[in-house]
């Protein structure tokens, strides 16, 4: 029997990985060998504390052969009636014939999804995600057989994101059937699809899907590097790659926009954007993205033109209050009540007649009360959480006006700032308004508008500062250029939106067109 051809050698992360664990003792050879027992008690030792490895001992034309899998991760059926079945119908045949891999494949097993491998860090990594082994005595190759049949969620409607018109379909936590939900949407052989594995020892699988003759080559190429070299222990979701690749660890703003609607992916893929997904999360992140994003909502594109425009504005709008309107509050009441009509100033003034504590205090407890009723409504389950979120705001908002503890127009200013704050798409990116309000009353304590004017020239100059992938943050509106608007500020007739959004041209040094 000719020897078998020695196999290319394994990617660069492969081989960190499989180097760490011929390091910590535990895997000691690269390729398995014609023995198979002595390849049997090399998968045993490693797995000899895991109980659900079954090995099932098979003679086949006069062969010993062993098929492993691990139980509850498999398809039983498909595995008796496309591997054990016509193995032994064809044992005969088999007693006439030298028993090879390919003959094995190509004319023994029906079934679609066999492959051989002789890499035993790959074999390893195929059994313990649910693939069936099948080792062949005097052979030194195994054939890796796609038998996986693990109960997953079914496709559902989206949990996090409200959906008016279109697709009720989501994301689930198989990589593969993620990536089929948007192969069905886009039927083009330019869609490409590139896997890789992070976390030394979950080994997760991450694939990236972009269209090659729309992305960037230079924003896709870097995405390749840094998954490369991402060398934690452990990746589990989508946000763990998300910190990791993330160039502005230290900023409260998102970088990548993380959804799980697949119409919403299929949409920025085919405007030039790049998707990361993540086997065992729904959530698939898009890069790179812009401010504008975040403020966008995908149903905008469903509705009439005008209805859209004003909405995206009312959110532009919302976000400046819900980020401003406390520390505007305090400053003018504090610092400059020459700047609000008389009558204002002396209806602020009765409320507050009485009351102990001074306007930070005031603003920070119900600042406080605020978020601690919003992180219990998310926590809780989904009755009691809603219960929750409006009557404990109810009871309380009218406890402490009552208890004379906070003025009635610091809850109507608290309450309104929430539900501005609700009108974001984005739930991560509406979590930065939590920081800022905190900073902007602070400032706005210290020096009244003086701070806040301050204050927000900094965050103008962080938001200019930050790129995703080489787009910056803040290119939706600066450079200005009056096509941006098309589909930022306002919406524009569809048949006037360029396919391509001018920032992720491809013209001038920095992506970013002159």
């Amino acid at each position: 029997m000719k020897p078998t051809k020695k196999p290319k050698k394994i990617m660069d992360h492969d081989a960190t990985v499989f180097q760490a664990k011929i390091e910590d003792k535990k895997l000691r050879k690269t390729y398995i060998g014609t023995s198979l027992e002595e390849n049997r008690q090399d998968i045993q030792e490693l797995l000899k504390d895991s109980d659900d490895v079954v090995y099932r001992e098979l003679e086949i034309g006069g062969v010993s052969m062993t098929l492993l899998y691990i139980e509850n991760m498999i398809n039983q059926d498909l595995l008796n009636d496309q591997i054990l079945e016509p193995l032994m119908r064809e044992k005969r045949f088999l007693e006439d014939v030298p028993i090879t891999t390919s003959m094995l494949i190509e004319k023994v097993l029906p079934a679609v999804g066999i492959n051989k491998n002789n890499n035993f860090h790959e074999l390893l990594i195929a059994l313990l995600s649910g693939k069936s082994l099948l080792l062949i005595d005097t052979i030194p190759e195994a054939l890796i057989i796609e038998s996986r049949g693990a109960v997953e969620r079914g496709v559902e409607e989206p949990s996090t994101e409200q959906i008016l018109r279109g697709s009720r379909e989501s994301f689930v936590e198989n990589i593969k059937n993620n990536i089929a939900l948007i192969r069905k949407r886009i039927y083009n052989p330019s869609l490409s699809v590139e896997y890789f594995l992070a976390g030394k020892k979950t080994e997760t699988d991450i694939a990236i899907v972009y269209l090659k003759d729309m992305a960037q080559p230079k924003v896709v190429e870097e995405i390749r590097k840094k998954l490369k070299n991402i060398n934690e222990e452990k990746i589990i979701t989508s946000s763990h790659v998300e910190q990791i690749i993330e160039e502005h660890k230290w900023s409260i703003f998102p970088q990548m926009l993380a959804t799980e609607r697949p119409d919403k992916v299929v949409g920025s893929i085919l405007e030039g954007r790049i998707a990361i997904i993540t086997n065992g999360t729904p959530f698939v992140l898009l890069v790179p993205v812009t401010i504008g994003m975040f403020f966008n909502a995908f149903d905008d594109y469903s509705e009439r033109v005008i209805i859209t425009s004003a909405l995206r504005i009312m959110r532009y709008i919302s976000y400046l209050i819900a980020t401003t309107l406390p520390a505007l509050y305090m400053a003018l009441t504090a610092y400059h009540p020459g700047m609000l009509p008389t009558s204002l100033v002396l209806y602020i003034t009765g409320t507050r007649v009485g009351l102990p504590f001074p306007f930070l205090a005031e603003i920070l407890f119900m600042e406080f009360t605020l978020e601690a009723l919003l992180e219990a409504s998310v926590r809780l389950p989904k009755p009691v959480g809603q219960t929750i979120g409006i009557v404990g705001g109810l009871v309380i908002g009218q406890a402490v006006v009552q208890a004379g503890l906070v003025s009635p127009i610091v809850v109507i200013i608290v309450a309104l700032t929430a539900i501005t704050s609700f009108t974001l798409p984005n739930y991560t990116f509406s979590l930065s308004n939590r920081i800022l309000r905190i900073y902007f009353i602070v400032a706005s304590a210290i020096w009244g508008l003086y701070g806040i004017v301050v204050f927000w020239l900094i965050l103008l100059i962080h938001l200019a500062s930050i790129e995703s992938f080489g787009i910056r943050y803040l290119s939706d509106f600066s450079p200005y250029r009056l096509d941006k608007l098309k589909d930022t500020l306002i919406k524009a007739p569809t048949d006037l939106i360029n396919e391509t959004p001018p920032t992720l041209e491809t013209n001038g040094e920095n992506n970013e067109v002159n």
